[in-house]
């Protein structure tokens, strides 16, 4: 069977040298004797099989607080070092497992069935069970993370699964299979600066660190995330979006060059499922519609079937994306926003922009996605973009804009948020529907 967790309780490892530093391979430390960064559940038994610890933990953290804690460092501490070379080979369950909870933690619900489906396939594999492996210390410390949470039926589910007891038998497999495509090595070569600007190599060069530079850094975090730095993902979209919303380099021919060749990198198929993943989602960032809009001019419709009897009209004139950017204070905020009270913030400034339009338009309805990002020195909005805004009525492009305008402002105004990892600038999106 497999080995028992820790039955003094789950260790947070958190900041990673809090893990035993003398000898990573024994057991997890006592959790009764406490320590600095070590969070211990009260009296738990922690071993697999078990539903819910004995005693449990203070429930207190809602869902989404706990994101910033699923860092790679908290979660494998001393253990990092050997995950992270192989985090998209060896470890590739365990990668996806970590980015399904953290996705369902953040709101995506829809992510739970993906993250019960990679723990199993994570734990089905006798190789990850050992004490002495990365995998094992990742799954002691995320028990002890989600064992914070105030209830919540998705996170016990996880829990369960976590906890659930497997063979440690040797299982007989068949050979694995390589699917189609690119290794990450060959990716690599595909981003070299001459590959993707070809005749226009010379002028960006001359411009990369100046006009170009959010050309620049976007490559950078590109080629980190195909070698296997997962966090460099929210760094690569932010700074494709930001060269994308650039007016000045919508026909620039450096940039344009650079747009299409980047394209056709992320349409390439690639043996590694999650280097696949984020290019999707890099390229729907990539091709989104960054035109300027005129006054007067139509805005980017949406396609819908013809209206039916008793249902309302789908707005054809209405954007389907829009973005605005907001000039960094240049200082620290007050910095006492999480996602967890962010929501409690978004409905009420969304409420008077959004009742505005309603005085004028009643059968207005609109939904879409919110994306902020917050710059992570000073705390403050750098960005928000609404995408795929789908909206119902009478209400024409320019009273949409304005409101979403509105909306954006607002919430520029009254947050700052707390500092969430050691990038940059962190991304966070909610679904915000408009209704009456």
């Amino acid at each position: 069977m497999t080995p028992p967790l820790s039955k003094s309780g789950p260790t947070f490892a958190y900041p990673p040298t809090d893990i035993n530093p003398a000898n990573p391979g024994a057991d997890l430390p006592n959790l009764s004797k406490g320590g600095p960064g070590v969070f211990a559940a009260k009296g738990g038994d922690d071993k697999p099989g078990a539903d819910k610890a004995k005693g449990g933990s203070d429930k207190s953290v809602s869902p989404q607080e706990l994101v910033p804690s699923l860092n790679d460092e908290a979660l494998f501490g001393l253990y990092l070092s050997k995950y992270q070379p192989e985090r998209n080979k060896r470890f590739l369950n365990v990668t996806l497992a970590i980015m399904a909870v953290k996705k369902y933690l953040g709101g995506d619900a829809s992510e739970l069935a993906t993250a019960k489906e990679k723990i199993v396939a994570w734990l089905s594999d006798p190789a990850l069970l050992p004490k002495d492996t990365p995998s094992h210390q990742a799954r002691v410390n995320l028990i002890a993370v989600l064992d914070r949470a105030k209830d919540d039926a998705g996170v016990a589910e996880i829990l369960k699964a976590l906890r659930a007891n497997y063979s440690t038998a040797a299982v007989q497999s068949p050979a694995p299979v390589v699917s189609a495509g690119k290794t990450a090595d060959e990716l690599t070569g595909d981003l070299d600066e001459k590959a993707l600007l070809g005749e226009q190599y010379d002028a960006f060069q001359k411009g990369k660190n100046k006009k170009y530079l959010n050309l620049n850094l976007s490559l950078i975090a590109i080629r980190k995330f195909v070698k296997g730095d997962s966090d460099q993902l929210t760094s690569a979209k932010e700074k494709i979006a930001a060269w994308r919303s650039d007016a000045s380099l919508l026909s620039d021919p450096v940039a344009v060059q650079f747009g299409k060749s980047l394209n056709a990198v992320f349409k390439t198929a690639t043996q590694d499922k999650a280097i696949g993943d984020g290019f999707k989602e890099m390229r729907k960032v990539l091709v989104a519609d960054y035109a300027p809009k005129e006054a007067g001019d139509a805005e980017k419709k949406v396609e819908v079937p013809g209206p039916v009897a008793n249902v309302p009209v789908e707005n054809k004139s209405a954007v389907a994306n829009l973005s605005f950017n907001f000039a960094n204070p240049g200082k620290t905020g007050a910095r006492q926003d999480t996602i967890g009270n962010f929501t409690s913030k978004l409905g009420p400034a969304a409420r008077i922009p959004y009742e505005r339009v309603l005085k004028k338009y009643e059968d207005f309805t609109a939904k879409s996605s919110v994306i902020f990002t917050v710059d992570n020195a000073t705390g403050y909005i750098t960005n928000v973009r609404f995408e795929d805004i789908q909206a119902k009525g009478s209400a024409g492009a320019k009273d949409i804009e304005a409101m979403y305008k509105d909306i954006a402002t607002r919430m520029f105004s009254v947050l700052s948020f707390e500092k969430s990892g050691s990038e940059k600038s962190q991304m966070v999106k909610l679904p915000l529907t408009l209704k009456h």
